[in-house]
C-alpha cells in the first residue's frame, strides 16, 4: 500500500469486524475493511498528509466523508480544521466537506459539526422528517417540530444551513419505493404527488438540496443498497426489469434520460424557481403554522437584503 505507513499492521486496530455495538462500533472492522487505529497520531497526521495530497494535485473541490460516525470524536477534530484551513490557503474558498453520520437524532448527528469541528454532515433527520409529512401524511407540526430544533447545528462557524438535505439514497432506498411501500394500493396520480410534495419540501426548505439520480425518472425499487442503484441507461440485471417507474409506462430495459418525465419537469421547475429567488435557497428559515394532524405546515424565507419575505404553504392531507 501506498503510503507505506499503511502497511504497518500495528496502525489498525486488529479486532475483527465490527458488531456495530458500544466501543466495537469505533473499533471494529467495517465488513471485512481493515479498521485503521485513528487515534494514534502517525494514522492521523497520515490520513491529514493524504486528504491534503489529492487537494494539491488533483484539485478536489470538497469531499464527501462515509461512515463519520464509525471515527473517534478526536480525529475529527484534528481532521476537519486543518484541511479545510489547507484548501483555504490552496486558493479553494469554496471548499466543502460532509460526513454520512447515518442516524435521525440532531443531538447526535450535529455534535459532528460542533464539537468535532467538522464543516457540515448530511442531514438524515431531515430525510426521516420529509418521509414522514410527504410520504406518510404525519402531523403537520411534527414537521414544524423538526425545523423549531435546528439550533442543534448553531457554533461559531457552522449552522443547520450548511447540510445537503435529501429524499433517499444509495444506501437506504428511493422516495419512490418509500411512497409506494406506504402507501400501497395508492395509484400512480397519488404516488407522483407525494413524491412531488417531497422533492418542494426539500427545494424549498433550508439546507443544500440532492437529488439522487434517477428519481427524476421516476425510479423506485423494492429497498436499499443494490435494490436501489438502477442504471440510467437500459439493463440487464433482471432485478431491476421489474420495477415500477412512477409517472411512466417505461422500464429498466430501456433507457430513462426522459427530460418531459412530470418528475424531471417538477425537479427542473423546482431549481430554476430557487434560482430565480435565491431566499428560497439561503434565505432564513422561520416556522410559521402547522395544523396538528395531517394538513398545512407554513414557513417563511426570508430575504435579508430585500427585506423580502416569501411564504411557503405545503400540504399533506388528502383534502
Amino acid at each position: 500500500k501506498v503510503p507505506a505507513w499503511l502497511n504497518d499492521v500495528t496502525l489498525y486496530h486488529n479486532r475483527g469486524d465490527t458488531t456495530f455495538v458500544g466501543e466495537n462500533s469505533y473499533y471494529g472492522d467495517f465488513f471485512g475493511l481493515d479498521d485503521l487505529f485513528t487515534e494514534n497520531p502517525r494514522v492521523v497526521r497520515g490520513m491529514i498528509d493524504i486528504y491534503k495530497t489529492w487537494i494539491r494535485d488533483f484539485g478536489v473541490d470538497g469531499f464527501r466523508i462515509d461512515t463519520m460516525k464509525h471515527v473517534d470524536d478526536a480525529f475529527w477534530q484534528a481532521f476537519g480544521p486543518e484541511i479545510l484551513d489547507y484548501a483555504h490557503r490552496q486558493g479553494k474558498r469554496e471548499f466543502f466537506m460532509f460526513g454520512e453520520v447515518f442516524d435521525t437524532t440532531k443531538s447526535f448527528t450535529s455534535q459532528y459539526t460542533t464539537r468535532n469541528k467538522m464543516q457540515s454532515v448530511l442531514d438524515f433527520p431531515f430525510q426521516d422528517a420529509a418521509r414522514g409529512f410527504a410520504s406518510k401524511s404525519g402531523p403537520a407540526n411534527a414537521l414544524g417540530a423538526f425545523f423549531q430544533a435546528d439550533d442543534w447545528y448553531t457554533d461559531d462557524d457552522s449552522n443547520v444551513y450548511d447540510l445537503p438535505t435529501f429524499l433517499g439514497n444509495h444506501d437506504m432506498g428511493r422516495i419512490g419505493s418509500f411512497v409506494k411501500a406506504d402507501n400501497p394500493g395508492a395509484t400512480d396520480a397519488e404516488y407522483l404527488a407525494r413524491d412531488r410534495l417531497a422533492h418542494e419540501l426539500m427545494y424549498f426548505s433550508r439546507g443544500n438540496p440532492v437529488i439522487y439520480y434517477g428519481d427524476e425518472q421516476g425510479f423506485t425499487g423494492p429497498g436499499g443498497d443494490q435494490d436501489a442503484r438502477q442504471t440510467l441507461f437500459a439493463s440487464r440485471v433482471p432485478e431491476y426489469l421489474d420495477d415500477d417507474l412512477l409517472g411512466t409506462e417505461a422500464t429498466h430495459a430501456q433507457d430513462n434520460y426522459v427530460a418531459t418525465h412530470p418528475l424531471y419537469r417538477t425537479i427542473s421547475d423546482l431549481a430554476a424557481l430557487t434560482k430565480q429567488h435565491p431566499a428560497l435557497r439561503d434565505g432564513a428559515h422561520q416556522h410559521r403554522y402547522a395544523d396538528t394532524g395531517p394538513g398545512i405546515d407554513a414557513f417563511s424565507r426570508i430575504d435579508r437584503r430585500h427585506q423580502r419575505e416569501y411564504v411557503v404553504a405545503l400540504n399533506n392531507s388528502e383534502q
